[in-house]
């Protein structure tokens, strides 16, 4: 990955070259987990791959607990950061054998057949319409994202076939009927 590759030999160069690199949400992300290290070590500038130690790490841990919601995602960033320092030859240090990024489940979200049957038989001004409808062709399309369904090329054969933007994995999705008549619904807007 030549387009993130760390032009510093500290870690906080090295992360300001990755966010650098990304772009949107994910720059968005890594620019948190940023922010969370510098308000936890303010000094973070001037560390050195060999202090940011399991000690360290779990440190922080307890920082987060106390002031942020979402821990993991934040622990992923920096491993992704050393990784890439690793990958790069710029350390060999790697607080990561030892401290393990817990687990954390998350709390179903899933809606029950009634309530989806509840949902899809809104009627709404037509204004309001076309965000359940949106909900509802993404739900169709089994949970196509705005981006993917938004850069769709035209369906072949009954099919929307696309190349998810984030991960880049290939989707052959079949329309069904209903997803057929909101996208002619909405053709062409």
């Amino acid at each position: 990955h030549p387009e993130d590759d760390c032009t510093g030999n500290t870690p906080y160069a090295c992360m300001t070259a990755f966010i650098e690199s990304k772009s949107g949400r994910t720059r968005e992300i890594y620019e948190a987990t940023l922010s969370r290290i510098v308000a936890y070590c303010p000094r973070f500038s001037s560390l050195m791959w060999e202090d940011m130690t399991v000690k360290w790490l779990e440190g922080f841990d307890r920082f987060l607990a106390k002031t942020s919601p979402a821990r993991n995602i934040h622990f992923r960033n920096i491993r992704a950061v050393f990784n890439r320092a690793i990958d790069d030859e710029i350390t060999h240090c790697y607080p990561f054998r030892k401290f393990k990024i817990r687990n954390t489940g998350t709390r179903k979200r899933s809606l029950t057949v009634e309530q989806l049957r509840r949902v899809f038989s809104l009627r709404l001004n037509p204004k309001d319409q076309r965000y359940l409808d949106f909900f509802k062709l993404s739900f169709l399309l089994v949970g196509i994202n705005t981006v993917d369904l938004c850069g769709a090329a035209p369906a072949v054969n009954g099919r929307l076939e696309y190349e998810r933007a984030k991960t880049h994995r290939l989707y052959s999705v079949k329309i069904e009927p209903e997803a057929k008549a909101l996208i002619s619904k909405y053709a062409g807007r």
